[in-house]
């Protein structure tokens, strides 16, 4: 039997070692490109903004107000929206506080994508001086939603709510107990974009008792924000707010203008 060169038989072993490495080197690469897909960051599904305002002032007169909140999001809004939002306001002015407030306010809008939608909300604020100890809201309804792009938004809501208020006493006027009414809440959203930088939002809502349309509560917020950089904008927001029955000492009508900043994390 006729014996094979050495030279032969390495050239043989290479020959078959070279196609099965080639045929492991194919299949290991889909493998890199998953593991690649997999480590690709996922979009974010939540976002936060925190506001902060502050204003100071001494001399002739001693002045020191600051206007912070938050707001959480969702972003994924193919099936529901979700809305957090609170804001605290303090302000004293030679020795004695001049402003104390919180708000906090949820909503949850099913369906956002469709024409008609529907939602449920609850509200929550004290106002140490407009005496109020707490309001409270809670309801649901329908929106409609007018008109959504790019560039903006309008939308229409109509909904039933109940309202308990509860009422503090002060050095001229004596506790006038608590409120508990039936409200319709019909309100209205718009949001419009100016050009990459600014966006400009308003929103307007009555609210009057279901069988007294006399006795009506109304809010308006205007907010206007200009980005600085892609975290931080700068923010000019005016709230008006009327109540047609308010208890005793206080004014019906009630405005305040903070401007300030907002972080986006």
């Amino acid at each position: 039997m006729r014996r094979l060169s050495p030279g032969l038989v390495v050239t043989i072993l290479f020959g078959a070692a070279l196609p099965s490495a080639a045929h492991a080197q194919g299949a290991e690469q889909p493998v890199s490109e998953a593991s690649a897909a997999v480590q690709e960051k996922q979009p974010d599904r939540w976002r936060m903004a925190v506001d902060l305002g502050f204003n100071g002032q001494v001399g002739n007169t001693q002045l020191v107000a600051l206007s912070t909140g938050f707001q959480l999001k969702r972003l994924e809004t193919q099936h529901f929206e979700f809305e957090l939002s609170a804001g605290y306001r303090y302000g004293r002015s030679r020795g004695e506080t001049v402003a104390r407030s919180a708000q906090t306010r949820v909503t949850v809008n099913m369906f956002p994508q469709a024409r008609w939608s529907p939602y449920v909300f609850s509200t929550a604020e004290r106002d140490r001086f407009r005496r109020l100890d707490l309001r409270s809201n809670g309801g649901g309804g329908m929106r409609y939603r007018i008109w959504n792009s790019q560039n903006g938004r309008v939308a229409f809501s109509a909904a039933a709510l109940y309202s308990y208020e509860n009422f503090t006493s002060s050095q001229t006027a004596n506790p006038d107990g608590t409120r508990q009414d039936a409200r319709w809440n019909v309100r209205v959203e718009a949001e419009r974009r100016i050009g990459n930088a600014a966006k400009i939002t308003h929103a307007s809502a009555w609210q009057p008792v279901w069988d007294h349309s006399s006795d009506f509560d109304i809010e308006m917020t205007t907010t206007l924000a200009t980005r600085v950089t892609e975290s931080v904008s700068m923010t000019m927001n005016h709230v008006y707010q009327h109540d047609s029955l308010p208890p005793a000492g206080v004014k019906r009508e009630d405005q305040r203008l903070v401007v300030g900043l907002r972080l986006d994390l």
